[in-house]
């Protein structure tokens, strides 16, 4: 956990993330047709999310 995890947010405008915390959230997939289907949007998420 970093130390600003009290303040930190994350703009997720695609609706697939699911917050489990302040600074943790899940990501599931109901079948590969949906990893697919959302294959571009989900490596938008976690490049944008590294980088904050």
């Amino acid at each position: 956990m970093k130390d600003d995890a009290a303040s930190f947010t994350f703009d997720d405008d695609s609706g697939l993330m699911r917050w489990r915390s302040g600074d943790r959230a899940l990501v599931t997939f109901k079948d590969l047709a949906e990893v697919k289907a959302q294959e571009a949007t989900f490596i938008a998420l976690v490049r944008r999310w590294v980088r904050a």
